[in-house]
């Protein structure tokens, strides 16, 4: 199960490949032929990973998790109050299972057919910012971004095909995973002990 100084990944191929790449760890495809890395899922979407949450056997016995996830769902089309309510599911499968967990802003998706959703990644990292729940959040935009525009060498410069997705997707560089990595590596300590980062 993929971990990052004691807490659990979730999250999707942009989380995977911090699993992979960073960390060291194992992807394989289920019966499905869905790439995954414990609940690091290629396409996982937000309601999707409140049934992994709450079906993982994780014998790692991690009690937070590093949760990041909803580029799908802007990938797809969810409305923000879908993916609101889809989150709060989230939260409530984390505490049924005894997991605190740790918020990341998602950072900019790199498409030109996702040029009208920016309002809706935008709405859902204020969402995520000014969690009801008083949770830690770690600011990944913030990585990736200068003056309000992406910074392009975070990503590939062709989008690829995912399992987990009929969409193509621009993943990060190696640039990218460092920067987030980094970012992580900066705030996961205050995180860890419930200040907001």
């Amino acid at each position: 199960m993929p971990h990052m100084y004691g807490s659990v990944l979730i999250g999707d191929d942009f989380l995977m490949g911090i699993a992979m790449f960073n960390l060291n760890f194992q992807a394989e495809k289920d019966g499905n032929g869905l790439l995954q890395s414990g609940l690091c899922v290629s396409g996982l979407t937000i309601s999707a990973a409140v049934q992994r949450v709450l079906q993982r056997v994780d014998n790692s016995k991690c009690k937070t998790a590093l949760i990041y996830i909803g580029s799908m769902d802007i990938i797809n089309g969810r409305e923000l109050v879908q993916m609101m309510c889809d989150f709060n599911l989230l939260m409530e499968a984390c505490s049924t299972m005894n997991l605190k967990p740790i918020l990341c802003t998602l950072a900019p998706i790199q498409t030109h057919q996702l040029n009208n959703r920016k309002e809706t990644l935008k709405g859902f990292n204020n969402f995520l910012a000014i969690n009801s729940w008083g949770l830690p959040v770690i600011d990944i935009n913030k990585a990736f971004t200068n003056d309000g525009k992406s910074l392009d060498q975070c990503y590939m410069v062709i989008p690829r095909p995912i399992s987990g997705n009929r969409s193509v997707l621009a993943l990060w560089t190696p640039e990218g995973r460092k920067r987030f990595y980094n970012m992580i590596l900066k705030n996961l300590g205050f995180a860890l002990t419930c200040q907001k980062t």
